[in-house]
């Protein structure tokens, strides 16, 4: 499925729902999901929202697994 983005410094700086009028949006491009530049964005947008540090929206949580182990029964 592709995407409407807008390109700056061959970064995607905003998604728009849909095409845009080139004559007031030259930099909105249309690319695929798999695009590089798409993924790097949005993959911010997943840590930002999820609010961990860029680059962890993978992460769900800050407790290791044996964080509470002398803590057992």
């Amino acid at each position: 499925m592709s995407k409407f983005v807008q390109i700056r410094r061959d970064q995607v700086v905003t998604i728009s729902p849909c095409a845009q009028d080139p004559a007031y949006w030259p930099d909105i491009v249309e690319v695929e999901d798999d695009d590089p530049r798409y993924v790097a964005f949005f993959t911010k947008i997943q840590a930002i929202l999820a609010g961990l540090p860029d680059g962890d929206a993978g992460q769900t949580s800050t407790e290791t697994p044996n964080q509470n182990a002398d803590q057992q029964p």
